[in-house]
């Protein structure tokens, strides 16, 4: 009887120190962590049996023109102009900035291919709702989709899904026509 409590009492402690651990690096992560800012496309809003979330899906998810690795490595980041995490490096240990992901090399295009270990985001049902709708809007009007991501050590945790402005950088055409209106504007003055 008394090794039956008492390995239900470390089967019940084993337990509570996985999910307070859990609680505990994730916050530690988060709340001391350097915070990226991933640019978006696509997310699936449903799971028959995980329920509600936003599975989501990094656009800036391949390093070109790399060398040949496979399995798991660090990826490192630069940061655009716009603010945005872009991968540009891989390397065997944590350092400032980089994440532990998944990588597999493409002989054919000369690409790693980079699978981050966060890809959902959890929300309830009301929520979940309603940001499907501001998501599929934002894509639609090609408005930026980013994931703030917490780095730390090597470890990354999604803090919050930020829908921006239209990214007019990626729309070339509409620069030069907007610099076309402003000439002909200027001629019609004159």
């Amino acid at each position: 009887m008394n090794k039956k409590i008492i390995f239900l009492a470390i089967a019940i402690f084993a337990q509570f120190a996985v999910i307070i651990y859990t609680t505990i690096s994730s916050s530690w992560i988060i709340n001391r962590g350097e915070v990226l800012k991933f640019r978006l496309e696509g997310y699936d809003p449903y799971d028959m049996f995980r329920g509600n979330y936003i599975r989501i899906k990094f656009r800036d998810d391949k390093i070109e023109n790399a060398y040949p690795v496979n399995g798991e490595g660090y990826v490192g980041f630069e940061t655009t102009y716009e603010g945005y995490a872009v991968p540009v490096r891989v390397v065997d240990s944590p350092e400032s900035g980089t994440i532990k992901a998944q990588l597999s090399y493409d002989e054919d295009r000369r690409e790693i291919n980079i699978f981050y270990p966060f890809d959902r985001v959890w929300k309830n049902q009301e929520e979940c709702e309603e940001l499907d709708r501001e998501i599929n809007e934002a894509l639609r009007e090609g408005r930026a989709v980013c994931a703030l991501v917490a780095v730390k050590d090597g470890e990354g945790r999604i803090v919050d899904l930020e829908i921006g402005e239209r990214e007019w950088e990626e729309d070339e055409d509409l620069d030069y026509e907007e610099e076309e209106v402003d000439s002909e504007i200027d001629e019609i003055e004159e």
